[in-house]
């Protein structure tokens, strides 16, 4: 049986609605359990253009009840010149999807997540408006297995406790991502970084050239998601962090058992030399490192306070 949700709705989606007369319910449709078994899926698309309101809505109903197989056709008929069929289209979509995550059918909701996106996309105004309000609709996809499905495709996420105080003043220590990572296993190629787009906010996206993801590709993610930044790196990692524009390369965090951390390198160091390489920034630090391999020894010169420190840090692969 079709499961109906009261969803808020943007203002523009609400005049659509009024303005095409889409009603998702109505009592004049006949049940959808009194039709077994469910009629072809292209009839029932040519329905949703019906002169007969409650033949639409009907067609609509029985289209969801089909499942899985109508999510493609229904993606099809999307078309500016058919607002209401579009409008309809959509919502069955959303209804599949919603039905779906009841089910753990998290491949359902994916395809159809995938589509909405590529609606949103397109060359029609109306269309793309109408995919993408129905994508704000969407509630956030549980972000456990959105950081499951993007590590399955090669990338590194790091992971921080969150630790902010709630509106009570107690700590959630919730794990949030630090950072992702697309070095020389990302297998997911430009089409898999739609799911990093999919992933709660996070603050940088790391990014080698041997990651096979052209910088175009990556700075139209990086148009969705404002509040990322987008840093090239070597494909070694020392696990410091520090401000880019400071005049010095001053360490701020160092990443627990990172070659820095093994190494003892600590949070107010001032890195002054990488390998025989002058250092003057974090650019200069970064620069230095992309010329390293993993499992390679390097020298590095610390000042620490008043004293000169020198340590020996054997470097490693990012997510080692």
């Amino acid at each position: 049986m079709v499961r109906s949700r009261v969803r808020s709705a943007s203002c523009s989606w609400v005049v659509l609605l009024l303005v095409f007369g889409v009603s998702l319910v109505s009592s004049a449709a006949e049940p959808v359990e009194a039709r077994h078994p469910l009629r072809p899926i292209e009839r029932l698309l040519v329905e949703l253009a019906s002169p007969d309101f409650a033949v639409r809505v009907a067609a609509e109903q029985e289209l969801v009840a089909h499942g899985e197989p109508a999510i493609e056709p229904l993606a099809n008929v999307m078309d500016e010149k058919y607002p209401e069929v579009t409008a309809r289209a959509l919502a069955a979509m959303t209804e599949i999807a919603w039905a779906a995550r009841d089910d753990d059918r998290w491949d359902i909701v994916d395809k159809v997540m995938t589509l909405l996106e590529d609606a949103g996309k397109t060359d029609d105004p109306l269309v793309a408006m109408m995919a993408q309000g129905r994508l704000d609709e969407q509630e956030p996809l549980d972000e456990k297995r959105m950081v499951a499905k993007v590590r399955e495709l090669g990338a590194i996420v790091e992971m921080i406790e969150d630790k902010t105080p709630d509106a009570n003043g107690n700590r959630q220590n919730a794990a949030q991502i630090q950072h992702v990572f697309l070095g020389h296993r990302w297998k997911g190629g430009e089409e898999g970084l739609r799911y990093i787009g999919r992933l709660a906010p996070f603050q940088t996206l790391y990014f080698t050239k041997n990651a096979k993801v052209s910088e175009q590709a990556l700075l139209k993610l990086r148009q969705s998601r404002p509040q990322m930044t987008l840093q090239r790196r070597g494909p070694t990692k020392l696990g410091v962090s520090a401000d880019p524009f400071a005049g010095v390369c001053r360490v701020g965090e160092v990443t627990p058992d990172s070659p820095a951390d093994r190494a003892g390198i600590r949070s107010g160091d001032v890195i002054t030399s990488f390998n025989g390489q002058e250092i003057t920034t974090l650019q200069s630090l970064v620069l230095a490192i992309e010329d390293v391999i993993p499992g390679d020894k390097v020298d590095v010169m610390i000042q620490r306070g008043f004293t000169d420190v020198e340590l020996d840090v054997t470097m490693r692969r990012w997510g080692e």
